[in-house]
């Protein structure tokens, strides 16, 4: 990011899938030295043909020289269980949908950091391979609306 942008509101995934079974698409703030936070996940049954879900609501900001990145996968996470299908599911298409603010005119409020947001960092930071190339690209609509 050129500028720290704050990602609200509920993003929405949508592609082309063939195959049937589940599927778990999650973002992450990752920063310039690879350290990655997992920020939003949703895990869906899909079927051939167009899927599109929502994520989880989310507020979070991106800083500057952070990177996002959309994961499409199997379920690799403990907080779901589910059934495997045993197929293969092939993505193509996709798109993800999602709310940006600039974060120029925010104003702190007042109070303390919140307690859960440091057990939530230790449990959803990891690293990301620096040299990690992606295998679709994303286009960020610059409207001013």
């Amino acid at each position: 990011m050129k500028h720290d942008t704050r990602i609200t509101g509920t993003p929405r995934a949508a592609f082309e899938a063939a195959g049937t079974g589940n599927v778990l698409v999650r973002t992450w703030d990752v920063a310039p030295d690879g350290t990655a936070v997992m920020f939003d996940e949703q895990m869906s049954l899909v079927q051939d043909g167009t899927v599109e879900f929502d994520l989880k609501d989310t507020d979070w900001t991106l800083k500057t020289g952070h990177q996002l990145v959309v994961g499409i996968g199997t379920n690799t996470t403990r907080s779901w269980r589910d059934t495997p299908s045993g197929e293969t599911i092939t993505v193509s298409s996709p798109t993800l949908s999602l709310q940006l603010q600039n974060t120029r005119n925010d104003v702190p409020t007042h109070g303390d950091r919140a307690p859960y947001l440091d057990t939530y960092l230790r449990a959803y930071t990891g690293t990301m391979e620096d040299r990690m190339r992606g295998t679709f690209s994303l286009s960020v609509n610059q409207g001013r609306g």
